[in-house]
């Protein structure tokens, strides 16, 4: 005050509000555009958990490029596994690199999941993955 600093004792509280992103909003509401189904002939389980360690991690490297490359779930199924991904680019991306690695052929398809405001069909696609 007139040339002289002030100063006083003031306490604050703040309130935390946590919030996520779309993307994480809708992963965490299990969103889906893509399933991607692993199926094995072997009963060797760490064979699995190499397979879906691969996924994975590979899903980690495309998050850094889109953030709904998420797995929303995972569900172990009596011969391998389902894996839900946020998105279709990020599922097809995987699939196709799996089945180059492990000379496998994909087979893929879709369901129409509904139509969006504009009049564009929504669909989520499967993507099948057998290994010997």
């Amino acid at each position: 005050v007139r040339g002289i600093e002030v100063s006083l004792p003031v306490s604050v509280e703040l309130n935390e509000k946590s919030e996520l992103c779309r993307a994480c909003s809708l992963i965490r509401a299990d969103y889906y555009q893509a399933k991607i189904q692993l199926r094995f002939e072997s009963k060797d389980k760490q064979e699995w958990l190499r397979v879906l360690g691969i996924l994975e991690s590979r899903m980690d490297v495309l998050f850094t490029q889109d953030s709904l490359s998420q797995i929303s779930k995972k569900v172990r199924v009596s011969n391998g596994f389902d894996v839900w991904v946020g998105s279709k680019h990020a599922a097809k991306t995987v699939v196709s690199e799996l089945s180059k690695k492990f000379r496998i052929k994909p087979v893929s398809s879709f369901t129409l999941a509904g139509v969006d405001s504009s009049g564009r069909e929504k669909k989520t696609f499967t993507f099948l993955l057998r290994f010997p």
